[in-house]
């Protein structure tokens, strides 16, 4: 039978993979990036490299993966020795470095004996001595199998390799730190009056120090936060902020009904029941009650455009302060419960011409509230706006 390039069962292909497509499916894993060290004859060599694993724990052993024609290898080869550093999210530099040829990889780069004479990376994420106990080859390579025999950790996060590009993960544990801290910087709960230090802000509310780090430099791309000096200073949520966090909002929202109005797998039955939920009289004057229905419906009218990216953006914008306008005394207010009642009419209208599939009423109804939702914001001031209906 001749050969066939139709899926195999279990997706595979009939051909033999080449070398180029081989990499570029194999990029789809997500690995750890390390660099694997040894010395030669007093000299330090090293290589960057992704293919470690552990092996055992009884005793602690790991495996890599070298090339015998790289020096590190043929190095290792010879001394059944090696040094592994695993890198942390902020030497991307040193993995570019350590992966090219360059003689003096070393130069510039600041290193640690260890108790066994491997030279170590200061600043690794984790750093282990190991002596080899058996090798196998593999083809090019030669995997080599080893104890550990002396081990050291800090605090931070890895360096990831995916698809040819280095960068970070996104752990479980920053999100948290970042939605917390987002969240007590719109309800100013730090200071604005002057830079602050990553260590003040994470021992504020008792949080970890490289999550910290991460978050503000992420809100700074939110306008939330400005880096001034060696420390980080917090915008207030004034006016100007405001508006330019609803003005993005409407960008975001009227793309989702262009995107979203011909879509068949829309959930309008769920979407019209939390249009209901942001009727004010269902809440009984709770304000924050009605701000969670709120947001619950904007979030979930953005997803009509299947997108989670979208969705994600979103949220950044559609926080509770930002829904009150940076006045919560006045939500309670004749003007508040006002604004609220038109919201739900709002909502419920925007629903309706949805489940139409009618995009210049949807759209007319989204000005609309965008541009009441800017006079709330201006109130102090006088201020208003008129819709725009051009679309």
């Amino acid at each position: 039978m001749p050969a066939s390039n139709e899926p195999e069962p279990g997706g595979g292909i009939a051909d033999p993979l080449t070398a180029d497509e081989f990499r570029q499916i194999i990029g789809h894993f997500a690995s750890g990036v390390t660099i694997i060290t040894g010395m030669s004859d007093g000299e330090p060599v090293g290589t960057t490299a992704s293919a470690v694993s552990s092996l055992s724990l009884t005793p602690p052993m790991v495996l890599i993966s070298m090339n015998l024609e790289s020096r590190t290898g043929e190095v290792i080869d010879r001394t059944k020795k090696f040094g592994l550093n695993i890198l942390s999210d902020s030497q991307a530099d040193l993995a570019i470095r350590f992966a090219g040829k360059a003689d003096d990889k070393f130069a510039g780069v600041d290193i640690v004996t260890g108790e066994h004479g491997m030279p170590l990376l200061a600043g690794a994420l984790a750093t282990m001595e190991c002596k080899v106990v058996d090798q196998v080859g593999a083809a090019t390579h030669v995997v080599f199998l080893a104890e550990v025999e002396g081990a050291a950790a800090a605090s931070g996060s890895p360096l990831a390799y995916f698809r040819g590009e280095f960068g970070r993960l996104q752990l479980a544990r920053d999100n948290l730190v970042l939605e917390e801290l987002r969240r007590r910087i719109v309800n100013r709960e730090l200071p604005v009056d002057r830079p602050l230090s990553v260590a003040e802000v994470a021992s504020s509310f008792d949080l970890p120090e490289d999550a910290t780090h991460y978050a503000l430099i992420s809100l700074t791309f939110d306008g939330l936060v400005v880096i001034e000096g060696r420390g980080f200073l917090m915008r207030p949520l004034t006016l100007e902020l405001i508006e330019d966090a609803l003005a993005a909002r409407r960008l975001i929202e009227l793309g989702a009904l262009v995107a979203g109005i011909e879509r068949e797998d829309r959930d309008l039955e769920s979407l019209r029941n939390l249009a209901e939920l942001t009727d004010p009289a269902r809440h009984g004057g709770e304000v924050a009650s009605w701000v969670t229905a709120y947001v619950a419906f904007h979030e979930a009218l953005v997803g009509i455009a299947g997108s989670d990216s979208a969705i994600e953006a979103y949220r950044r914008l559609n926080t509770p302060p930002m829904v009150l306008s940076f006045a919560p005394e006045r939500a309670a207010g004749r003007q508040g419960r006002a604004a609220a009642q038109a919201a739900h009419q709002d909502h419920m209208e925007l629903v309706a011409a949805l489940e139409g599939r009618d995009l210049p009423r949807a759209l007319a109804v989204a000005e609309r509230h965008y541009a009441d939702s800017v006079s709330f914001a201006r109130l102090d001031t006088g201020q208003a706006i008129e819709p725009d209906v051009s679309l």
